[in-house]
């Protein structure tokens, strides 16, 4: 400044302040000199400036504008800079022709590739490109050839060297492009030609070769390097410097990054000391990362000046200096800042990829004309041909042949025999393939396993297993691809379509990467759904195994490579474990599943297949054919039997689960004797081969019989000691291999178990056991009916029916005596006992009690058990009193020893008859009568040891005289009948014996007063149908089919008692008489005013109305008796409104709407009118508040359009959730069990998302979320649908008795009806579901089932339940004082809320309905003789017979015979079993008989759980054939039957589906409210036909599918409650437990209503007839409900939900989830500061941070499977577990040694650290790292809340909030929908806070404390954006990371 020269300032920016006076010439003049302050530092100091001093700052346009301030900008000289000022005009004219030649390169067609629309930049293209590019390299150009070329040839060379040095700069995929630029095809394949053959762009290695021997000697030569790879490290160094030394010889190489200088003086030290100390040639690589910014862009600048200026500097002599600047940029949209092509010194190159690929050819290009498939095509020794065309035309039989077919070639590459390194490529997607499946039954340890086997296998050693396994992977993938490519469009544009993908080129960097990550993408699906199938079952195990036989190898390589029978479908990633084991490493037959499957199939089909041959053998003749069975064929007999062996195993253990080795032993040689059983049945199968269809067919021929077996080995599994032991002593093995006895063996000892262990072990234990083995010991008896009598089987099949007789009935005294006497009369205990034993070996040789002399032994024991329990209780031993022959009451004990009652004994006793009335003993004259305690006490005892052996007696002839549905000898049956008589002498007459009858007992000493004759016995006779009976019946029979020709009407408003009759009789003879004299019967009427009118409107319907039915119209009304009743009715002040008035006037003209009387209708429709004329009678007339909702419904319909209608379904779930869980919130969408506090117990995992549910002890499992609310179903208006529907059962709602439910729905009917009739488009709102076109028409169907169901209910006939309706109707009519506990009312008129509804249901069935029921057989036995007695109808001998006595219609029946008596066959009740469900809630049964009261509740569904195998087992066939394929082509149900081809499996699917159908419609309505999976709305509206979406019948966690799961899922919980439910009452634990995929027909609850259920009522009904009396019904209930639970119910396993079948896609990775696994697996910590610092600085391009995320991910999937120890560093795992290391990309190696301080306790906070990076990166890329989130929560913050949010950043500081924040964004707002949940409105901070504490992690002080409440969660991602931006300029984070 004070010498005047000119100083030039270039990238000192920082030196701006300091020259902040002399930039804006700010001078102070001294002594005429110049003078201007600096600034150094804090100083400022005056420097003279020289007149002469010029200052020129050189600076981009850019800056300049946007950095330099105003002021600054105006007081500087500005001369703008351009190169085109320097050309002349022709190379100006080239500069023009070469930016239309960038702008044709860079152009792209997109529409032509089918692609979204894309536009690229020249500085995307060629990197560095700029606005001076082409001008720059032209100057340049043109003085680098002037010297080479005359002037009139330079221009033109000058272009072309022009585009040349663009191309170097270009990017491979650009090139790539160029075919579809606006090029012409040859000038593109040209440019690639040179691009990738002669411009050396395939490593920095091959470039420096090229480079240096092209550059003379003795020169220095500059060149700038672009890459998008990452830069070398120190090993990569050493390797390039070790490759091109080889090559050039006295070569030193060195290169740095310009990181590792701090000063400009070092960076230039090192310089100079490189070339000082080295000798020969030398190259120089700097290496630096650019950011996308000034400073960077500034700091290379800068670097590269003054490396020039050093080097210039040095006297080189004949040394060549090669400096190579290599700047690592990122891809960003559009182009990155960086600027290039600077010309003079330095030359500019794009080499995309620094290092060169051992597994890809470098020259890309190779892979534009080749498939994905044509990739793992390996025949290379074929010319190259297009065999395309050729495919088509054959069939493909194998994965080789189908290779064998491919004839395309690849390219010769030199030095490669391919384009791609398949092997190297499998290899590195095992880790990711693996990683997507998963084990069905949570093999935690499985994963790594497979890595293990899938990387030896596909290994390049040259083993023949691993060549073969990794040939037929190869082949079969190239099938795969190439199906899949069938359905696409330009295939071989895939290297096009990578090259135009902006997302994968960031986050791949290089282009190779991409396309290698590409086909890794393709394949790694491929590849993990074909290890999800070759490892079903752990089959992988086979090959690996050191013992397995080749024999087995040779199998697995055969069935793997045939693509027939090993059919992979596109999307298996559930890994199927089929075999239910104990603890299993695999399979012992290769593909053992498929298999089975296949050979299921085959079996089907022989089935249908016509010839003269059996089914057999058609069976395995088709076997044999095909190529499996002719593999097995050709090999040797000893192999074929070891696979036969290895097969049965697999079978069984595929088939039936188990719990032991020992288990799986015996059920293999059960299986092998019944296909040597069924061999020998066969013609000639003795000389047969034993071939695998064998198994199929034993197993179905004795399916039912093994199934037994299990379940016997299940329930008791120490048999299997006995079975062991007979083994040893070869008796079991001997007998079972020539036919199937090992069930019969297992049944043998589990008697003589029991019958040793009868008095050794507790009695409870022992009864628990014999109940438990019941069931399967009775099937094994039943078998005895189907042996020859001659076999061996059957010998001992009638030991064990024996045996267990014997044991059976022994438990039914123990039951009823021996638990008895422990509780009541310990006294007693050893007797009892003794008798046990005695009854043991009284059954000993003969347990038939069927037989006479079996039965009379039984009755020999009890009697003697009974006679010396007497004489024990007391030793004079205990009679009945001798005056009323029953159990002495307040005994007195007379001197000569006889015991009489005080009450008999007194009245005896009197003046002169002072003897003893048995023995005629006088009695002393003082003798007073004295009641004996100890008598007392002793007759009580000995009366309840008469019960328990009544009891047993009872019991034992009920379930073993008359069991297996045949009859006891008839003299055992002469016996029974005998034993409900007793003769005894008369104490009136001598010698003579009277008879007197007893109940059903041995015992003769308790009889009746009076004779009493009960139907016991009969009922069981008539259960098994003994002729005799029937030819009593037949009197019956024959009697009520009387006929009778005499017309008569039954009046039933006879109900509404003598006022009506009354008024009816005056309408009826005023009626005749054409006179109006009614008014007069008015006034002799005690009832109300309402009662009155309601009494005229009926007496009017039934005396004039009703006449309309005649079909005589002389019989209808005349004129004048129509007018007289009209004239009447306008008169009458009964009828004091106008509607009254109206409605009589419509009865007297027979003109109600829909509701006249016709001839045609009134016959079958005549009581249903009548019922509908009262009810309207009712509502006009009655005043009680509960009326009202009717009378609205019926009169005001319009009103009722949004009311909760009585008696619809009701949401019941919300009130067991919220009863259950509200209180402490816990809650569960799959399957777990909840203790009664609503804390989970049980822990499980979720079958669709994999997540931990439920929890263990009361503690949920972590992550496992609090009810947040419910959603409330119910739904307003009728919602019954379809009555045609409709259960003939229904089930009882809301605490209602079913009864009562029905009757509330019945009025509501009605009342809906009347409404119909008056107003059918408002009704019609109203019914919402279906939409009807006939309202009435619908509602009459549906009162018609109300009044089916009704009478079903109440056990009565049709008749009497009209009869019972009226009688509601007339309560209805009563007062409300009349009603006690009907106020205060609590609903409004319109039930406008549920709770209203529920309030006025209760109302009315507690006041109204109820009260009705108590008395109802009385009211209703007087309600009968009224109707006898009605003149009217006393004419009708069918009344007479209906409600009269039996005598006066069968007279013929014998007087004198008790059995005969005309009362016992009188009409009885209908015994149903909805009749006996109210008897049991008449008498209080919940509290009595639980299990029967529930049973009877749930007996309509219970019924349908018998079909749940079958609908399982149609699941798990869809489940196969459809498994993750998202595509489904059948719209209908019927379109997927049809598409069977044969007819046989048309017909399977058929009987299925129905199945389905039927089970479906009739409890879809208890779906919609009661099932544990919530249904979405609507989906249980309607019933399904086969016209029907398919979708419902695809088992699936989401959609209409989840319809057929939820369907599957209430079964088995009804299922399990009932077991559950017996396990409570019996206070026994079930440890029996299978899951879905077991279930047989054995294990679930199955009966026969009529076929099982209704005999076993009428066997346990009885009438009494007692003389003088009524006759009496009565149900045993206790009985009932006993053998309810042993014969359905006991002895069932648990059904587990884990394992429902379930079609399960595999989404985008839930990461919450995935956290939650490793979290239970291992502890989890935070990353330390430093750590964070550390990786954050290494990993700074977005590929980096892609792989490193890539590594985490991978590595969590895995951690969240098998778990490991927290404290493992993160490499270790990678390298040496996962062994990543070296099947993987380099590059993935690297990142992890980056990461090589993390340990497995990091990876969550790794991942939220890189992911969080990563959308860092993103912004920085000019994408949005948020693109799936809703725009919803993309709201800009305001300038208010920005304030605050800087507020908070600056106190609170960024780095953990913003991992939060962001992990919050991804995880809940990613691809989520904007609703209640999620409501965008809601605050930022509350939702942060909510997350973070329901994650389990510590919550934030300072985001609880300072964050803005006024954020909210719609502004979440600019928070975001606006922390990443804005948190570096507030000085919080650093420029290049957050961190």
């Amino acid at each position: 400044m004070e010498t005047g020269q000119m100083v030039v300032l270039l990238n000192l920016q920082n030196l701006y302040e300091s020259l902040y006076d002399a930039l804006n010439q700010y001078y102070v003049y001294l002594a005429g000199q110049k003078y201007v302050d600096l600034g150094l530092g804090t100083h400022r100091v005056k420097c003279r400036v020289h007149p002469k001093f010029r200052l020129i700052v050189i600076e981009e346009k850019e800056v300049v504008y946007k950095h330099f301030p105003i002021p600054l900008i105006n007081r500087l000289e500005k001369h703008y800079l351009d190169i085109n000022t320097v050309l002349d005009k022709r190379q100006r004219d080239i500069v023009g022709e070469l930016k239309k030649w960038v702008n044709d390169f860079i152009a792209f067609d997109t529409e032509k590739h089918l692609m979204g629309r894309q536009e690229y930049s020249p500085s995307e293209v060629f990197i560095g490109y700029h606005s001076d590019t082409c001008a720059s390299v032209i100057l340049q150009v043109t003085e680098k050839l002037k010297q080479r070329y005359q002037p009139d040839e330079l221009m033109a060379n000058v272009q072309q060297e022009a585009q040349l040095v663009l191309l170097n700069c270009a990017t491979p995929d650009s090139v790539v492009r160029l075919g579809s630029s606006r090029l012409s095809s040859c000038v593109a394949d040209h440019l690639a030609n040179k691009y990738f053959k002669e411009q050396q762009h395939t490593s920095l290695a091959d470039f420096l070769q090229a480079h240096i021997h092209a550059e003379s000697r003795h020169c220095t030569v500059f060149t700038e390097i672009t890459t998008f790879s990452r830069l070398l490290t120190a090993t990569d160094s050493e390797c390039l410097k070790a490759e091109v030394q080889g090559k050039v010889q006295s070569l030193s190489i060195r290169s740095w990054s310009l990181q590792q200088f701090d000063t400009e003086h070092s960076f230039l030290k090192e310089i100079r000391n490189f070339l000082d100390s080295t000798s020969g040639n030398k190259i120089l690589i700097i290496q630096t990362d650019f950011d996308d910014g000034s400073q960077s862009a500034q700091l290379i600048a800068s670097a590269k000046y003054s490396a020039v200026n050093e080097i210039n500097k040095v006297e080189l002599g004949k040394v060549s200096v090669f400096v190579y600047f290599i700047t690592k940029l990122s891809r960003i949209e559009g182009g990155t800042s960086y600027v290039g092509f600077h010309g003079g010194l330095w030359q500019s190159v794009h080499i995309d990829d620094l290092r060169r690929s051992k597994d890809m050819v470098s020259d890309v290009t190779a892979l534009r004309n080749l498939t994905i498939s044509q990739l793992f095509c390996e025949d290379v020794d074929r010319p190259e041909l297009n065999g395309e065309e050729q495919e088509e035309e054959m069939e493909v039989e194998t994965a080789a042949s189908e290779a064998e077919e491919c004839d395309v070639c690849f390219p010769s590459v030199p030095g490669k025999s391919q384009v791609l390194d398949t092997t190297t490529l499998l290899r590195s997607c095992v880790q990711s393939a693996v990683g997507m499946l998963r084990d069905q039954n949570e093999v935690s340890c499985r994963s790594t396993k497979r890595i293990e086997i899938l990387l030896g296998l596909l290994s390049k050693e040259d083993v023949s297993a691993h060549a073969s396994f990794l040939k037929i992977v190869k082949n079969r993938l190239f099938s795969l691809l190439k199906k899949q490519e069938e359905n696409s469009f330009n295939l071989k544009d895939w290297v096009l379509r990578e090259a135009s993908n902006l997302n994968a080129l960031q986050e791949a960097g290089t282009f190779r990467h991409t396309l290698w990550k590409r086909i890794q993408n393709v394949v790694t699906p491929f590849l993990a759904h074909m290890v999800s199938l070759t490892d079903r079952d752990c089959n992988l195990e086979l090959l690996v195994r050191p013992n397995t036989e080749g024999c087995v190898k040779n199998l697995w390589m055969f069935i793997f490579s045939d693509l027939n029978l090993l059919s992979i479908p596109y999307n298996t990633i559930l890994v199927q474990n089929d075999m239910k084991v104990f603890a299993y490493a695999g399979n012992e037959m290769p593909f053992s599943g498929r298999i089975k499957d296949y050979l299921e199939e085959l079996w089907l089909q022989a089935q249908y297949i016509p010839g003269t041959e059996g089914h057999t053998e058609k069976f395995v003749g088709i076997f044999q054919k095909t190529p499996l069975g002719e593999f097995i064929s050709s090999l040797a007999e000893e192999e074929r039997s070891m696979l036969f062996h290895c097969y049965v195993r697999d079978f069984i253990l595929l088939t039936i689960g188990m719990s032991s080795p020992e288990e799986l032993q015996f059920l293999q040689l059960a299986l092998l004797s019944c296909i040597e059983e069924l061999k020998a049945a066969s013609i000639g199968g003795e000389e047969k081969m034993v071939s695998l269809p064998w198994v199929h067919l034993g197993y179905h021929q004795f399916r039912s019989r093994l199934q037994n077996f299990s379940r016997i080995l299940a329930v008791n599994p120490s048999v299997l000691n006995s079975l062991l032991y007979q083994a040893e002593k070869g008796i079991t093995v001997k007998l079972s291999w020539e036919e199937d006895v090992l069930d019969v063996f297992a049944a043998m000892a589990c008697a003589e178990m029991l019958e040793d262990q009868v008095l050794k072990s507790r009695p409870q234990i022992w009864l628990q056991q014999v109940k438990n083995l019941h069931m399967p010991i009775e099937l094994v008896c039943m078998e005895s009916g189907s042996k020859d009598s001659g076999s061996q089987c059957h010998q001992l099949l009638q030991e064990v029916k024996l045996r267990w007789n014997q044991v059976f009935s022994m438990s039914l005294f123990v039951e009823h005596m021996l638990l008895g006497t422990e509780s009541l009369l310990p006294e007693l205990q050893d007797l009892v006992k003794r008798h046990i034993l005695l009854l043991g070996n009284c059954l000993q040789w003969d347990s038939d009690i069927k037989t006479h002399k079996t039965f009379n032994a039984v009755m020999k024991v009890l009697c003697r058990c009974k006679e010396e329990a007497n004489a024990t209780i007391c030793k004079y031993g205990l009679k009945p009193c001798p005056i009323c022959l029953e159990d002495p009451k307040d005994p007195v004990n007379l001197p000569c020893d006889h015991v009489f009652c005080q009450s008999c004994i007194k009245q005896w006793l009197t003046p002169g008859q002072i003897f003893c009335p048995y023995c005629k003993v006088n009695l002393p004259d003082d003798y007073s009568v004295t009641i004996s305690q100890e008598l007392s006490v002793a007759i009580k005892r000995n009366a309840q040891f008469r019960q328990m052996c009544n009891s047993f007696f009872i019991d034992l002839v009920s379930t073993m005289c008359f069991k297996d549905n045949e009859p006891p000898e008839k003299a055992v049956i002469w016996e029974l009948l005998k034993l409900l008589f007793v003769h005894r002498e008369s104490r009136q007459l001598v010698n003579h014996r009277t008879v007197y009858t007893k109940l059903l007992s041995p015992f003769d000493d308790v009889v009746d007063k009076t004779p009493i004759i009960r139907s016991v016995v009969l009922k069981l006779l008539l259960k098994y149908s003994l002729p005799s009976i029937h030819t009593v019946c037949g009197w019956v029979i024959c009697s009520l089919l009387l006929q009778s020709d005499q017309p008569s009407q039954i009046d039933r408003y006879l109900v509404c008692g003598e006022n009506y009759r009354v008024l009816r009789d005056a309408v009826g003879k005023a009626m005749i008489e054409c006179k109006t004299k009614v008014s007069l019967v008015f006034q002799a009427c005690n009832s109300s005013e309402s009662a009155q009118a309601v009494h005229l409107l009926l007496a009017i319907f039934r005396e004039l109305t009703a006449l309309y039915g005649c079909r005589n119209t002389s019989l209808h009304p005349k004129k004048e008796q129509c007018d007289a009743m009209n004239k009447f009715i306008q008169s009458s002040k009964a009828l004091n409104s106008p509607a009254l008035k109206q409605f009589a006037a419509s009865l007297v003209t027979n003109s109600l709407p829909s509701l006249a009387v016709s001839p045609q209708h009134f016959s079958p429709s005549g009581a249903l009118i009548e019922i509908i004329v009262h009810t309207a009678a009712l509502l006009l007339c009655g005043q009680n508040r509960v009326l009202k909702p009717l009378r609205n419904l019926a009169f005001s319909p319009a009103t009722m359009q949004n009311s909760f209608l009585p008696t619809m379904p009701e949401d019941m779930m919300i009130q067991a959730m919220l009863l259950l869980c509200l209180s402490l919130g816990f809650v569960n969408l799959c399957h777990f069990s909840l203790c009664q506090c609503g804390r989970p117990m049980e822990q499980s995992r979720c079958v669709d998302c994999n997540a931990p549910i439920g929890g263990l002890q009361h503690i949920p499992v972590h992550g496992f979320q609090g009810v947040q609310h419910f959603t409330d179903r119910t739904q307003t208006g009728h919602v019954l649908g379809d009555p045609r529907n409709r259960e003939a059962m229904v089930a009882s709602e809301r605490e209602m008795s079913l009864v009562v439910f029905i009757v509330i729905r019945l009025l509501t009917h009605l009342a809906m009806l009347l409404g119909a009739t008056k107003d059918a488009q408002v009704l019609e709102t109203i019914i919402l579901k279906p939409p009807v076109q006939d309202p009435v028409g619908f509602l009459q169907q549906h009162i018609e089932k109300d009044l089916e169901q009704l009478t079903k209910t109440l056990g009565k006939s049709a008749d009497e339940t009209i009869n019972v309706v009226h009688l509601i109707l007339c309560s209805l009519l009563k007062e409300p004082h009349q009603h006690p506990n009907q106020w205060p009312v609590r609903f409004d008129d319109a039930l406008s809320t549920k709770e209203h509804r529920n309030e006025w249901e209760r109302i009315v069935a507690n006041t109204v309905i109820i009260p009705e029921l108590k008395e109802l057989d009385k009211i209703l036995t007087k309600l009968n003789k009224q109707i006898s007695d009605d003149e009217r109808i006393c004419s009708n001998p069918v009344a007479k017979i209906v409600y009269g006595d039996p005598v006066t219609f069968l007279s013929q029946l014998p007087k004198d015979s008790t059995m005969h008596c005309s009362r016992m066959w009188s009409c009885r009740k209908r015994i149903s079993v909805e009749y006996l469900g109210h008897v049991v809630q008449q008498k209080d049964g919940k509290d009595i008989v639980p299990i029967l009261w529930k049973f009877l509740q749930k007996e309509a569904e219970l019924r349908l759980v018998k079909f749940l195998p079958d609908i399982l087992a149609l699941q798990r066939d869809l489940v196969k054939r459809f498994q993750n394929i998202t595509d489904v082509e059948h719209r209908t149900i019927r379109d997927f039957v049809s598409k069977f081809h044969s007819d046989e499996m048309r017909n399977l699917w058929q009987i299925r589906v129905n199945t389905f159908l039927s089970v479906w419609n009739k409890l879809r309505r208890s779906l919609d409210t009661n099932g544990e999976i919530k249904l979405p709305s609507g989906y249980c509206d309607a019933d399904l036909t086969l016209d029907s979406e398919f979708e419902n019948l695809l088992p699936r966690r989401q959609g209409v599918g989840l319809c057929s799961t939820a369907l599957v899922s209430y079964l088995i919980s009804l299922h399990n409650d009932f077991i559950y439910t017996v396990e409570k009452h019996t206070a026994e634990a079930n440890s029996y437990s299978i899951s879905p995929s077991e279930v047989a027909d054995l294990h679930v609850i199955s009966y026969e209503v009529e076929r099982d259920l209704i005999p076993l009522i009428l066997s346990n009904c009885q009438y009494s007839v007692e003389k003088g009396g009524e006759t009496l019904q009565e149900f045993n209930l206790e009985k009932i409900q006993q053998q309810v639970t042993s014969r359905f119910l006991q002895g069932k396993p648990l059904i587990t939900l884990v394992g429902i079948p379930t079609l399960v896609y595999r989404h985008d990775r839930n990461y919450e989830h995935l956290f939650n696994d490793v979290k239970s697996k291992l502890s989890q910590s935070s990353l330390p500061n430093s750590m964070i610092n550390m990786i954050s600085g290494e990993l700074q391009s977005y590929n980096d941070i892609c792989e490193a995320l890539s590594v985490a991910e991978i590595t969590l999937g895995f951690l969240a499977m098998a778990g490991e120890d927290p404290d493992m560093l993160l490499t270790h795992y990678v390298e040496v577990i996962l062994q990543m290391g070296n099947q993987t990309s380099p590059h993935v190696l690297k990142v992890s040694r980056a990461l090589s301080r993390c340990r497995l306790k990091h990876i969550i906070a790794l991942w939220q650290l890189l992911s969080t990076h990563k959308s860092e990166q993103l912004l920085r890329l000019k994408r949005d790292p948020f693109v799936d989130v809703d725009t919803a929560y993309k709201a800009e913050l305001s300038s208010e809340n920005t304030k605050l949010l800087n507020t908070f950043l600056i106190q609170a500081g960024l780095e953990t909030f913003l991992q939060e924040l962001h992990e919050m964004i991804i995880l809940k707002l990613k691809h989520t929908k904007v609703g209640d949940e999620l409501n965008p409105l809601w605050s930022l901070k509350d939702t942060l806070l909510s997350y973070i504490e329901r994650k389990g992690s510590s919550v934030l002080p300072e985001l609880e404390d300072m964050f803005p409440e006024e954020i909210l969660r719609g502004s979440c991602k600019h928070c975001f954006l606006h922390e990443v931006t804005g948190g570096a300029a507030l000085g919080l984070c650093k420029p290049c990371s957050l961190h």
